[in-house]
C-alpha cells in the first residue's frame, strides 16, 4: 500500500526542486532462467515536494523457497519526466524480513528514500505497507469493493482491514510456518 511521500528532493532548479512524483515498485525473485522480476507504477502525482496516493499494487507470484529467501522489494520514487523519468530516491525491502514481521507485514512505515549516486542524503521519506502472503487454499478468496469516500477515512479503513485479517487468522487458526512458503502472494497493501 503505496500511502504517502514527503519531504521529496527534486534536482530541477528551474522547477524549484519540487517533483512530478511516481512510484515505481519491482519485486525481483530467484535467479537464472526462474527469475522473477515485476514491476508496477502509481498514479503520477502533481508537482509538488509530496504526494499522497493511497495506491494498493499487488504481485502475485509463485515463488520457490530458494527464491523468496533471495527476494526482495524495491520502491524507487521517481521524478515523472516528459520522455523518461529521473530517480529522487529508492528503499528497499526483502521478503524475509517482511514475512518476520508480525502478521508478515511491515505497516505504515515511514522509509527514507536514498541514492547512492547522491551519497548519504536522504532525498525524501515514503509511508508504506509491505504485506507477504502464502496461499492457504486456492477457493478461499476476499473481494473488497470501496467507495471513493471510504478511502478519504484513511485511519479507520486500515483499522478495520486489521481487525478483519485478526479475526479471520483466529478462525481458521492458520499456523505460523517457521521457514520461507513454497508458493507467496505479495501486496504492498
Amino acid at each position: 500500500h503505496l500511502i504517502e511521500a514527503r519531504s521529496l528532493r527534486g534536482s530541477n532548479e528551474a522547477k524549484g526542486f519540487s517533483v512530478s512524483p511516481i512510484a515505481k515498485v519491482r519485486l525481483v525473485a530467484g535467479e537464472g532462467p526462474n527469475l522473477i522480476d515485476e514491476t508496477r507504477y502509481s498514479t503520477k502525482g502533481p508537482e509538488s515536494n509530496s504526494v499522497f496516493w493511497n495506491q494498493v499494487l499487488i504481485f502475485q507470484v509463485q515463488l520457490s523457497r530458494e527464491a523468496f529467501t533471495n527476494g526482495k522489494v524495491e520502491v524507487n520514487v521517481e521524478d515523472a519526466g516528459f520522455f523518461s523519468n529521473t530517480l529522487v530516491g529508492s528503499a528497499q525491502f526483502d521478503l524475509v524480513t517482511v514475512y518476520d514481521h508480525p502478521a508478515h507485514e511491515i505497516f505504515g512505515k515511514w522509509s527514507a528514500l536514498m541514492d547512492e549516486n547522491k551519497g548519504s542524503t536522504v532525498q525524501g521519506f515514503i509511508r508504506l505497507s509491505v504485506l507477504v502472503l502464502r496461499e492457504v487454499n486456492r477457493s478461499l478468496a476476499l473481494v473488497c469493493i470501496l467507495k471513493a469516500q471510504v478511502l478519504a477515512q484513511q485511519g479507520i479503513l486500515e483499522y478495520n482491514f486489521r481487525c478483519f485479517r485478526e479475526a479471520l487468522g483466529q478462525l481458521f487458526q492458520l499456523p505460523t510456518p517457521a521457514r520461507a512458503p513454497e508458493i507467496g502472494a505479495l501486496a504492498i497493501s
